[in-house]
């Protein structure tokens, strides 16, 4: 079984996916922890082989560069989803810089990448009964996914409750960067040329902007029952 969460970034997808996982006893997988571990290899880890080499250019990146990058192993326990390279959970470094994840949106805009991860996401489902989150999980990585769910919320209240998030306030980030850092993804996510951000064909749309965590999970719980 396949269950899709797709929508704009800060709309809980995440949060509700692990949930989701946990009551069905399923495999969480978060599409974009894989974005962003690669985002992390290419530009904050002086270990990896492209370290440094596309801070004005990231278009010139290839495949066969991208196959020379350290293996990335996904992980999923009841303490959450886990990327290790070379043994090392680095998923706190992925999330650790400012402004990474804009450098991700932008990464992953490059059909090379995509094409790259596109691979690693559906292996993983090979092995495993999955939810998937992300932007294209219901469009393009799952078309044929048997449930798919359209996640969002107000572009205000996506960034209250990123404002909540224990690692953005560790960062000391204000609520207008935060806004205009969602609006920023919003914009490149919904008009990039490669898998933009849409609702899946099928899809539940659900805008949680009035609801609860636990509320919504409910509400996506009753549709894939």
């Amino acid at each position: 079984m396949i269950i899709t969460i797709d929508g704009p970034s800060g709309s809980g997808k995440s949060t509700v996916a692990q949930k989701i996982a946990q009551d069905r006893g399923i495999f969480y997988l978060n599409t974009g922890l894989l974005y962003r571990a690669i985002t992390y290899l290419v530009y904050e880890d002086p270990t990896s082989p492209l370290f440094g080499r596309y801070d004005d250019d990231i278009e010139l990146i290839t495949r066969d560069q991208l196959d020379a990058l350290p293996t990335l192993a996904y992980a999923y326990s009841a303490d959450g989803a886990t990327v290790f390279v070379h043994g090392q959970d680095i998923v706190a470094k992925c999330y650790a810089t400012p402004g990474l994840d804009q450098v991700a949106s932008k990464l992953s805009a490059l059909p090379v990448v995509r094409e790259f991860l596109l691979d690693v996401q559906r292996d993983i489902a090979k092995q495993h009964d999955v939810i998937a989150d992300g932007r294209d999980c219901g469009t393009v990585v799952f078309p044929d996914a048997e449930h798919k769910i359209f996640l969002t919320a107000s572009l205000d209240v996506r960034a209250q409750r990123r404002m909540l998030d224990a690692k953005v306030q560790a960062l000391g980030l204000t609520f207008e960067f935060v806004r205009n850092d969602l609006a920023e993804r919003d914009e490149r996510d919904e008009n990039r040329a490669i898998a933009p951000l849409r609702i899946p064909a099928g899809a539940t749309v659900i805008d949680s902007s009035d609801f609860s965590i636990d509320q919504t999970v409910e509400m996506i719980i009753k549709v894939v029952s």
